[in-house]
């Protein structure tokens, strides 16, 4: 469901439950690039389910999450079918579908976290979750009710609640593994970024936690170049941030990956070692200092020399 908002600087369109309950499934993002890639007008086909070989929702939630995930536009076209939407891959999608085709790198999921979880207008209830909820534990209850009353703030339209639950439940299967007896073995699946760690469930409740990926789980690379993105979606110029800024800001990479302040000071010191950036405490102030700029220079060097930049 769609709601146009407007709040301070610019437009918001609030964005819930178009993943018909479905969260990513293995192979479904390069099954959706292929087919938008071999046909822009595939969403709007009579029976996209014979192209994508999936059922009539499921290629809802495929068209979904392409677009939620950063990896495609829908534009309104000229040709095709009358009030078609034309899909276009973006140059990160691209970028993916020739150097990690298959979706192999758990950095691949890492790099989309961070689209989704930035995605204010296509995936508000996961962009709230990672920059708006304090709380580092949350049950349903507590996610619905902050969002419901998120939502007020911003429009008078009232959302049902069967909507927001729908998108708690789809968040929490994306990230978190957990066995559940009473679903179906397709619905069982697992989504690939629930590797990323980012959330757990607390066993025998309802409650989960947000959880830091360990050190490892995030490459230099990859967490820099969130970190370059974050600056340009901030539409700072200047090479210095600041520590806290990087940690706890909106759309961080420490906020939409969970950090504490040692976590991140861990990261930092990593990329200062590959000179990606300095990092000082001179006179008591934590001053990051952005070397590398160039965000796509930093993805390629990645993929290409398999996590350490040449």
């Amino acid at each position: 469901m769609d709601i146009p908002s407007s709040c301070s600087g610019g437009t918001l369109a609030m964005h819930f439950a178009g993943h018909e309950s479905f969260h990513i499934r293995e192979g479904w993002l390069r099954k959706g690039l292929l087919a938008v890639q071999g046909d822009p007008f595939v969403f709007s086909k009579e029976y996209p389910e014979d192209i994508l070989g999936v059922g009539h929702n499921m290629v809802s939630a495929i068209r979904y999450w392409l677009r939620a995930c950063g990896l495609a536009n829908g534009l309104k076209a000229e040709r095709g079918p009358k009030n078609a939407l034309a899909f276009e891959l973006t140059p990160l999608a691209n970028r993916i579908l020739k150097v990690d085709p298959y979706f192999e790198d758990d950095q691949t999921w890492a790099l989309l976290h961070y689209q989704l979880a930035t995605n204010r207008d296509f995936a508000t209830t996961w962009y709230w979750t990672f920059n708006k909820l304090t709380a580092r534990q949350f049950d349903q209850e507590l996610v619905v009710n902050s969002l419901k009353a998120f939502i007020a703030s911003q429009v008078k339209t009232r959302l049902s609640d069967s909507s927001l639950e729908r998108d708690f439940y789809c968040l929490t299967r994306t990230y978190s593994t957990d066995a559940d007896s009473d679903v179906s073995p397709e619905d069982s699946l697992d989504c690939p970024m629930s590797r990323l760690n980012l959330v757990e469930h607390l066993p025998s409740t309802k409650v989960f936690r947000m959880m830091a990926p360990k050190l490892e789980s995030l490459t230099p690379p990859i967490f820099y170049h969130c970190l370059l993105q974050y600056r340009e979606s901030k539409g700072i110029t200047s090479p210095t941030l600041s520590f806290q800024e990087v940690l706890r800001g909106e759309l961080s990479p420490g906020r939409v990956f969970n950090f504490d302040a040692e976590t991140l000071f861990e990261h930092l010191s990593r990329l200062s070692k590959v000179r990606l950036l300095d990092y000082s405490k001179a006179a008591g102030l934590n001053t990051i200092t952005l070397i590398e700029t160039k965000r796509d220079r930093v993805l390629s060097e990645y993929y290409a020399h398999g996590g350490v930049l040449a």
